[in-house]
């Protein structure tokens, strides 16, 4: 960690010029990684500081493993899905204030009906007899993990239960959790529709833009297949002067090979090469 934050101070870039320490000039492109990169190299540093000074807790140096977090700043993909979960994290936080108030409405009406089946030997567990137990198998009902059993247990003492339930899980496992993803999916497509509009903004097609967009990879594959094209372009027009320059020999070879020269235009060409 400590070479790492060297570097990005560019301690290791000092140069001796004149008998006085001198730092070359910092290029745009340089400044912009050293900013992207700044949040991660804290982030890296937090987690090995925390890891070393709480050793003696073996759970807290698990967390090393999320110094493999850093890939996300590698990836461009997982750094768009990053991205979009962080511009919706305000909707988030009101679908999140929603639902806690279903939790709660919901959570003391299931206390209120049920609260005396466990008691009563209708439950298997004890789901509703306090508010933490109800909301815990809201959540449980919400995730469709064996709701119908709950709800099946109730419905032997009252049989309108199924009403209850079945209101629950129509609300937040069909409508709270596609409202959701559309609100993640919707983030991003928007930010395609960014990259899109910032391509048409520089005079380029929006179906040329789509399919450049097509992948980030696929793009850097293209640019290389171009300079490999180019380069092999260059060694053709390298051979074809090379044989140009042969052929032009052969013909003096072949002349001089046809009319021999005299005796002093050798003495001459000798006198030339030597």
């Amino acid at each position: 960690v400590s070479l790492v934050f060297l570097h990005h101070n560019r301690a290791d870039r000092f140069e001796f010029k004149k008998g006085r320490i001198h730092l070359p000039e910092i290029s745009n492109d340089e400044k912009m990684e050293r900013e992207n990169n700044l949040p991660w190299l804290v982030f890296d540093a937090l987690v090995v500081i925390l890891s070393w000074a709480f050793s003696s807790v073996s759970v807290i140096r698990a967390f090393r493993i999320l110094r493999a977090l850093r890939l996300i700043n590698k990836v461009q993909t997982m750094k768009n899905v990053v991205r979009a979960l962080m511009s919706v994290m305000p909707k988030m936080g009101m679908v999140a204030f929603l639902l806690s108030i279903l939790f709660l409405v919901f959570g003391i009406s299931f206390t209120l009906l049920f609260r005396d089946l466990y008691e009563d030997g209708y439950n298997t567990n004890d789901y509703f007899s306090r508010i933490d137990s109800t909301m815990l198998t809201l959540f449980q009902i919400m995730t469709f993990d064996s709701w119908h059993k709950i709800a099946r247990e109730c419905m032997a003492k009252y049989t309108y239960a199924w009403i209850a339930f079945l209101i629950w899980v129509i609300i937040t496992g069909f409508v709270v959790m596609n409202l959701i993803i559309a609100i993640i999916c919707e983030s991003l497509v928007k930010m395609n529709e960014e990259k899109l509009d910032a391509f048409a903004g520089h005079g380029i097609d929006r179906e040329d833009s789509e399919k450049s967009l097509f992948s980030s990879e696929t793009a850097e594959v293209e640019f290389k297949l171009t300079q490999i094209e180019d380069l092999v372009d260059e060694i053709l027009m390298d051979q074809t002067e090379l044989l140009h320059t042969v052929d032009g020999l052969k013909e003096v070879i072949k002349d001089i090979l046809e009319n021999p020269p005299s005796k002093q235009k050798k003495s001459t060409l000798l006198k030339m090469f030597s």
